[in-house]
């Protein structure tokens, strides 16, 4: 302005404005593009922490004000389908329908899960039923590769169930007689 050079000052500052903007909307796709990825991965946690840091980051753009809510609606819609597929799998397919408690059992609160409680408790019994059934046809057979499978999954679902510790004992004697029958003739160890 001393200089009688208003133009040029405002053609700068108009510039300097520009590159500003470019740089803070690469910044905010950036951000956005990590907020996608945690979503489409079902990491809502994840995705809730970096709408809340763009919120800092970024306290005077618009559009990432919103960003908490689309995590949040994200996550309920993924956790209303979830509910849904639970309770289709529970009477077809038991194995589905603990795959998806588990996941489900990270959405509910204590109040939301006590719907679901009598069903949940249903497949729970019917999966533990099947795998004891699944492990003593096995080892009738002698299928002793199926044991050590079903025989893991049932400590590692059940374990404080007075089956898991059946199947913790026959696995230790199948074990130990593999251990045996692996040492050469004459060897001590």
């Amino acid at each position: 302005e001393n200089y009688g050079q208003i133009e040029e000052a405002e053609g700068f500052r108009e510039r300097i404005d520009k590159a500003r903007d470019n740089v803070l909307n690469e910044r905010i796709a950036e951000q956005e593009q990590k907020l996608e990825a945690a979503m489409s991965h079902k990491d809502f946690a994840r995705a809730l922490a970096l709408a809340r840091q763009a919120e800092r980051l970024f306290p005077t753009v618009e559009s990432v004000s919103s960003w908490r809510d689309r995590v949040e609606a994200a996550r309920e819609q993924h956790k209303r389908e979830l509910e849904r597929s639970f309770l289709r799998a529970a009477d077809r397919d038991t194995e589905q329908a603990m795959e998806i408690l588990r996941e489900l059992d990270l959405y509910l609160t204590p109040e939301e899960a006590q719907k679901y409680e009598e069903v949940a408790r249903g497949v729970i019994t019917k999966q533990r039923d099947n795998l004891g059934v699944r492990f003593r046809l096995a080892l009738q057979d002698r299928a002793f590769a199926q044991v050590k499978e079903v025989g893991t999954q049932i400590i590692t679902e059940f374990p404080n169930s007075r089956m898991a510790d059946e199947a913790r004992q026959v696995l230790e004697r199948i074990q130990h007689q593999e251990a045996a029958t692996a040492r050469p003739p004459g060897a001590l160890f």
